[in-house]
């Protein structure tokens, strides 16, 4: 009787005991919680690799041509009047700033042929990069001078024979239209957009149209596999819910002829028994749509373990289901960079029980409206990203109240502010390919959080070495840093399985209450999909 009668107690006092009770350091209480955190850091880390992987498309500021040489000549012309003929998408504000210096003066061949270089750079600066001016027959001794400009427009836009590119895929993902302007801009997001599928290297041809003025987009692609499947057997899973994971997953690119993406994963401990076990799966879906992308996805796991208080052990298990629906739009992109807003809708519900009684402040549903802000620019050689976000909780989508929290109950009305900022550098030392990375993150709320929202520290996604001791609170942050060193695979046999090995250093500081640095050395071999890595490290603590 006496154990029951225990159980029962602890029971009762985990059923009371808030949540958020613990202080801000202190270890996230259930493991179902930890595998929401350690999932939402591992999204982070994929993300960001992400958009520094598509920054690398960004052309950069290309060298501006000298104007040509103009033959000796004293003549000029005293002009009062300038007007721009054929300029039909310059606003008047526009025209005046571009002849109004040249108003009133004395223009020879060189200073007429500067004119026509500023317009047609106006015009370049905007990534309308078929538009030129010229200067027709005219007398210029009458003060009036005429720029002819021929704003180019796009034909036709297709696919190369061999692109496998449907129209369809094009039609989605090119945000122009067939009749309107060149605009390089347009064409870049266009092949961004393609791109974002691993199994398209899109590239675009500009060819001469039919009219003057006229050109035609040619998109080019060397399509390979559309899926990508692979298996993986790692040793990052919490020793209360098994250590040792099998994963699995499936990416099919273009399912359905729109330049989507659908893909699946799972996984589950390796090795089962009735105390402890733990299982997860996730379905992904982005669909887009010229200057937008649509993105859905969806979480699901389970967990059973077993904890122990005061010498007496008691089960724990749990389940949680994840929903999040998210829209992207590019604002603004040019040479150098890209600037996106968007706006997402999560619902997140999960269920903890000890001794198959359900923990009523641990298992929560709660609903979160996501706004946020990206910048992304090339910076030289190097790659920055930039990400601030605000996470406010709603009650949409049967979500629970409790606006009204005592103080240290949490507030399923939330409010919580973040930010990540992530630098890439890739170069060459003595011949070799290296690349740095770092990222830092980091999240403020004034408001105590459930644990599932809350930051936390620990795991290979933020500080190396902690994988089962977490610290986590409302307010704090880490940043990571790696140097890496990458090789070819040389070896005719391996070739088909890996596409390059390497060694990466990396170093994490991690701020909550306190600062740690941590280092570790690992090994990591790249399979030819790229869609996972085989890796090997080795971490070394502080003292």
């Amino acid at each position: 009787m006496y154990p029951h009668a225990l159980k029962l107690a602890l029971l009762l006092l985990l059923a009371i005991a808030p949540a958020t009770s613990l202080a801000a350091t202190a270890p996230a209480s259930l493991p179902g919680d930890q595998d929401l955190i350690r999932d939402r850091q591992d999204r982070l880390l994929e993300e960001q690799r992400r958009r520094l992987e598509e920054l690398k498309d960004l052309p950069g500021k290309q060298a501006t041509p000298a104007a040509p040489a103009s033959p000796a000549d004293t003549r000029c012309f005293t002009i009062n009047r300038i007007e721009l003929k054929g300029a039909d998408s310059l606003s008047a504000a526009e025209r005046d700033a571009l002849t109004k210096p040249y108003i009133g003066k004395c223009l020879g061949v060189a200073q007429l042929n500067e004119l026509l270089k500023v317009i047609t750079d106006h015009y370049l600066e905007k990534g309308l990069v078929t538009t030129r001016a010229y200067l027709p027959q005219q007398d210029l001794s009458t003060g009036d001078l005429q720029v002819l400009v021929i704003e180019g427009k796009l034909e036709h836009l297709r696919g190369d024979a061999a692109s496998s590119l449907s129209a369809r895929e094009l039609a989605m993902t090119f945000p122009g239209r067939e009749g309107q302007m060149v605009n390089l801009r347009e064409i870049e997001q266009m092949v961004d957009q393609l791109n974002r599928l691993p199994s398209n290297q899109a590239q675009m041809e500009l060819t001469p149209g039919q009219v003057v003025g006229g050109s035609d987009v040619v998109v080019k692609n060397t399509p390979q596999k559309p899926w990508r499947a692979n298996l993986s057997r790692t040793n990052e899973g919490q020793r209360s819910t098994g250590e040792q994971q099998w994963n699995a997953g499936l990416e099919w690119d273009n399912p359905s002829g729109l330049a989507d993406q659908f893909s699946l994963r799972g996984g589950h401990d390796a090795i089962s028994d009735r105390q402890k076990a733990s299982r997860n799966a996730s379905l992904a879906y982005s669909l887009p749509w010229g200057w937008w992308t649509f993105s859905y996805l969806y979480n699901t796991s389970e967990y059973r373990s077993v904890a122990q208080a005061s010498n007496v052990n008691f089960k724990q298990d749990g389940d949680s289901q994840n929903h999040q629906f998210k829209a992207e739009r590019v604002v603004y992109r040019d040479a150098l960079s890209k600037t996106s807003l968007n706006a997402g809708l999560s619902y997140l519900r999960t269920n903890n029980y000890v001794e198959d009684s359900k923990l009523a402040v641990s298992s929560n549903r709660i609903t979160e409206a996501q706004f946020g802000i990206n910048h992304g620019r090339r910076v030289g050689s190097a790659f920055v990203n930039i990400d601030l976000g605000m996470q406010q909780g709603i009650g949409a989508l049967d979500a629970q109240g409790n606006h009204d929290p005592r103080p240290g109950e949490a507030d399923a009305r939330y409010r919580k502010y973040t930010g990540t900022l992530s630098y890439l550098h890739p170069f060459q030392l003595w011949g070799e390919n290296l690349s740095f990375t770092s990222l830092a993150t980091g999240q403020r709320s004034e408001d105590v959080l459930f644990s599932s929202q809350r930051t936390s520290l620990g795991g290979s996604a933020s500080v190396r070495g902690y994988k089962d001791e977490f610290l986590s609170g409302d307010s704090g942050g880490y940043w990571r840093n790696e140097l890496r060193l990458t090789r070819p695979v040389t070896l005719d046999w391996l070739r088909p399985v890996f596409a390059e090995y390497g060694a990466g250093l990396p170093v994490t500081t991690r701020v909550l209450s306190a600062t740690i640095v941590t280092t570790a050395v690992s090994m990591v071999a790249c399979p030819v999909t790229r869609s996972s890595c085989l890796r090997v490290a080795s971490t070394l603590l502080p003292q």
